[in-house]
């Protein structure tokens, strides 16, 4: 490819950038985060400065535009081209340059191009934590994002992690204190609390004779699920001393996944909508049901991805008393649970 005329043609760069970067041993889900943040950002094409005369330049508007060429000179690279973009990408990976984590998205650069979490939530930790927008609150970059992912990541021969549930568990604890906290936990997450499981959810398992248990609580999203984890870390590690970190940990479960769908709405209603279930559902919403960039809106429709069926249950018919019935913003039957893996 070097040397050429780039193909000015979205999908053909897509498909360009995919391969370069699974040959580097990326993932197929952080490829396409990337690809969807490429989007929003030039359209996929190489050779194009920023709208505006804003100073940036190239797939993901490398500003200012002399941090890319000067580069490409000094290596005998024709800066134009995607291969050339697709390398320095690479050598910013290996040299710790423009990637830095943040608070609400934890990944380093390595990290997330090793993650088979969502493209969705992927495309979101590389606005936040790379391309760094003043506004980076752009969820139809994570819809870009699942696009590309289904488009692309057949292709390559490569294994794509199907979406998980998660348990949150404390291990190495005594038969009492293990009932005293799913006592605690059933009352807080299951029963008075926020809901986000039900009380059959939270288990115990003995171990060593009964003399050692574990406490878990199954079936929740991953959001969900790191969300306890750190928590507990700071509760029972910090300030109870009850167990050390390594005994608070999370896990995948083989349990069905489920999606709520809102369809037909118009494109104002869903961005309301949308910031509403991020707010009362998201982080430490009324009800903790996943990471806010799993609440996605696009195209008329509102999704809540990675959800447990009770949760699923418990929600649409919520939501259909609350939109459809009393707002009247969509049919009753346009909200659904729907079940993806």
């Amino acid at each position: 490819m070097e040397g050429k005329t780039m193909v000015e043609n979205a999908t053909e760069n897509a498909k360009a950038i995919y391969l370069f970067f699974r040959n580097k041993g990326w993932t197929a889900q952080a490829i396409s985060g990337l690809l969807g943040n490429m989007q929003g950002e030039s359209g996929i094409i190489a050779d194009k400065d920023e709208l505006g005369g804003g100073g940036g330049y190239g797939l993901v508007q490398w500003t200012p535009k002399s941090n890319l060429v000067n580069w490409a000179n000094s290596n005998g690279l024709n800066y134009r081209t995607v291969e050339t973009q697709c390398k320095r990408i690479q050598w910013e990976l290996e040299n710790g340059q423009q990637f830095y984590a943040t608070t609400a998205y934890p990944l380093n650069f390595r990290q997330f191009t090793q993650s088979t979490q969502s493209p969705t939530y992927l495309a979101s930790v590389f606005i936040h934590n790379y391309e760094r927008p003043a506004n980076p609150d752009q969820p139809q970059r994570g819809i870009w994002a699942e696009e590309w992912f289904r488009l692309l990541s057949g292709n390559d021969g490569g294994t794509v992690e199907k979406p998980h549930l998660y348990r949150a568990a404390i291990r190495n604890l005594s038969p009492q204190a293990a009932e005293i906290l799913k006592t605690r936990f059933t009352q807080e997450m299951a029963e008075n609390g926020k809901r986000i499981c039900q009380s059959s959810d939270i288990t115990i398992n003995y171990r060593d004779n009964g003399s050692s248990a574990i406490v878990m609580i199954n079936g929740i999203a991953e959001g969900v699920a790191n969300w306890l984890q750190s928590i507990w870390i700071n509760q029972y590690v910090n300030i109870e001393h009850l167990v050390n970190a390594e005994s608070i940990y999370v896990e995948k479960t083989i349990q069905e996944v489920y999606k709520v769908e809102f369809r037909g709405l118009n494109l104002n209603d869903a961005r309301n909508i949308r910031n509403e279930l991020r707010r009362d559902y998201g982080n430490a919403g009324v009800r903790y049901m996943n990471n806010p960039e799993f609440i996605t809106d696009g195209d008329g429709k509102v999704t809540i991805f990675n959800i447990s069926l009770y949760n699923a249950a418990q929600l649409v018919p919520i939501f259909q008393d609350d939109y459809a019935l009393k707002r009247k913003l969509l049919p009753a039957e346009n909200i659904q649970g729907v079940k993806i893996s």
